[in-house]
């Protein structure tokens, strides 16, 4: 009998497990009135909207006074939805008037935010334009003109959906009124034929005298025969407007942008490439030979004078250019406290289609890189005898400051004060050579020491056990044909140094040891210039080469001298050499990642430091460690 209980049991288990499996409908209802405004003589139409999303669906559903008046389902498609949205002004009007893109945008926008993942908070969107020409200078006319033309290709391409949607209505109406017998049925074919053409072409001609002789074989279509004849005069007409158009576009040099690709990092667009459709009916590739900033407003603003160029040769007649303010036709950037950088997340866009979804959503970064930071050893270190550090900490943060590139030759730039660099470092943590052991000549005259203690400008920066500096970029130029950077910085540099030395007495000119003793050194170097260039061969596999002329300034209260050399420097004389302040340091970074999240690198620098006046002073350091990102995570 238990048994017999079990299997109500185990179906009551599977009908509660199905209901609960099921998707749920999620369903989002917003209101918003909206004011949409003519485009030839300002008028306007003030909407009332409430629209529904339902997530089980993924569709969307509009209405105008609680009547639905369109749905729209996910992907959102800008050119339906404006078929749609154009249909309704229109027989809210009973005209056939021109619509403000923004207006139609502006409630575009609106239905598009309804899946917006929250999760992902978002700092601005793209506009993306869907026309251009090849004009080689920019002005408030011929982006007026653009503006102006588009509004108008829009608006025939509206008025020729609707007609054409009425067309394909009315037929199917007219295909149910005519029979199925044999005398029928190539009517009946021929009607298919029609709605096929009408599918397939995006703009097919109607034979209205072929429809007629159909609509006069099959008098039960005669009411609907008589109402295709009103559509097709309507139709024929939209569709010779249209064509009358994209005509003019054409005699204008003024085509439609295909698809975009957009790559942003660092506060750049490092590529932006557009595919615009050329007089023959292809497509020509338009890109940038720099990168452009995208961090400021002065960076925005920039757009309309930057220009993209066309990806083939100029030594062979290709020199075409559109601009930038063309295919990014706006940022509605969101501002948010305590900021004043713009730019989105790194982040790659591919294949974006302006007709079908204008708007981009570029998303905040999530996790804020604090400070890069390094661990590393000196592979000197090893060495008992010397004081290179074995473990040692650093970190750095670079800081954007002006992103705005200018066009050097063809396929170069310069930029200038582009970035503040901020490091610091722990070169000593192990307890090891950790005090840098003055010297004396121990000259005696009149009972009285005269040889001040001395230490070498470059022992002074082999002992630090602490460090920090600023770098300020003044010049940059980019070559990235050649995949190369070259910087040009100059900055300044805090070291702190344990020095030790000797008391010493003076007995009968003599000189006698005392106690040993210690205290802090402190050095200023001021690095006029730094030279660096980098190298971008590809993303997981980076190497900078840099030079800088050092000129390191001791604070010593009078408790020691810096020389220049110890076999070259007059070691009684207290005065400070010229050239024992002056050195010259090479450097060598290679950098490998070792995850494709670019949050943990691998890397090798070696560095040689030698004096000015003498090279036969110098040192060396092989540095190996693990680089790493700093990272808070923003919730």
């Amino acid at each position: 009998m238990k048994s017999y209980l079990l299997y109500p049991v185990l179906f009551l288990v599977m009908s509660a497990g199905k209901v609960f499996s099921q998707e749920k409908d999620i369903q989002i209802t917003q209101t918003k009135k909206f004011t949409v405004y003519h485009a030839n003589d300002g008028g306007n139409i003030v909407l009332n909207l409430k629209a529904t999303y339902y997530s089980k669906g993924d569709t969307f559903k509009v209405f105008k006074d609680d009547q639905p008046v369109f749905g729209l389902s996910s992907p959102l498609n800008l050119r339906e939805f404006r078929d749609s949205i154009t249909n309704l002004l229109n027989d809210i009007a009973s005209t056939n008037e021109f619509f403000s893109e923004y207006s139609l945008n502006e409630i575009f926008l609106w239905l598009y935010l309804f899946r917006v993942d929250d999760k992902e908070p978002n700092i601005g969107f793209l506009n993306l334009g869907t026309f251009t020409n090849h004009d080689e200078n920019n002005s408030s006319a011929r982006v007026f003109l653009l503006d102006s033309m588009k509004n108008i290709i829009n608006h025939q391409r509206a008025v020729f959906s609707n007609n054409k949607m009425a067309v394909v209505s009315m037929l199917n109406q007219y295909k149910s009124k005519i029979g199925d017998s044999n005398k029928e049925s190539s009517d009946k074919a021929q009607i298919n034929n029609y709605l096929k053409r009408f599918h397939d072409d995006p703009f097919p001609q109607l034979d209205s005298a072929a429809l007629a002789a159909i609509g006069n074989r099959n008098k039960k279509a005669s009411p609907e025969n008589d109402l295709l004849k009103v559509n097709a005069v309507a139709y024929e007409a939209a569709r010779k407007n249209l064509s009358g158009a994209n005509e003019a576009l054409r005699a204008m040099n003024i085509f439609p942008i295909e698809k975009v690709s957009i790559q942003f990092e660092r506060g750049y667009i490092e590529r932006i490439q557009a595919w615009v459709r050329n007089k023959t009916g292809g497509t020509d590739i338009y890109e940038n030979t720099y990168a452009i900033g995208f961090s400021s407003i002065n960076n925005l603003k920039a757009f309309q004078r930057t220009k993209l160029f066309m990806r083939k040769s100029s030594k062979i007649g290709f020199n075409s250019c559109i601009f930038l303010s063309d295919v990014i036709g706006n940022y509605d950037n969101l501002l948010d406290l305590y900021t004043r950088d713009y730019s989105p997340a790194d982040t790659v866009i591919n294949f974006a289609y302006p007709e079908e979804m204008p708007l981009i959503s570029l998303k905040k970064e999530r996790n804020i890189r604090l400070f890069d930071g390094k661990i590393f050893t000196d592979l000197g270190g090893i060495d008992q005898e010397s004081p290179n550090g074995l473990v040692q900490v650093e970190i750095c943060r670079r800081f954007n400051l002006n992103t705005y590139r200018w066009q050097a030759g063809k396929r170069q730039d310069v930029g200038a004060f582009s970035y503040l660099n901020v490091y610091g470092a722990l070169s000593k943590i192990e307890d090891k050579k950790k005090v840098l052991p003055l010297h004396n000549q121990n000259t005696v005259i009149n009972n009285t020491l005269v040889s001040p203690s001395y230490t070498t400008n470059l022992d002074l920066r082999r002992y630090e056990n602490f460090s920090m500096g600023v770098d300020l970029n003044a010049l940059l130029y980019d070559y990235p044909d050649m995949k190369f950077t070259a910087y040009l910085d100059f900055g300044i540099r805090y070291g702190h140094v344990v020095l030790g030395d000797t008391i010493r007495n003076i007995a009968g000119g003599i000189v006698a040891p005392g106690k040993d003793t210690s205290f802090s050194g402190h050095t200023v170097t001021l690095m006029l210039p730094k030279v660096s260039i980098e190298i971008f061969q590809e993303r997981r596999v980076g190497l900078v080469m840099s030079y800088s002329y050092n000129h390191t300034y001791a604070f010593t209260n009078n408790q020691f001298k810096q020389i220049m050399s110890y076999k070259k420097s007059d070691l009684n004389n207290i005065v400070t050499e010229r050239a024992a302040r002056n050195s010259h340091q090479l450097e060598l970074l290679l950098r490998v990642e070792t995850s494709e999240k670019n949050n943990g690198q691998i890397f090798f620098r070696s560095r040689f430091f030698w004096q000015q006046g003498d090279a036969n002073t110098f040192f060396s350091q092989i540095q190996v460690g693990y680089a790493y990102n700093i990272i808070y995570r923003n919730n």
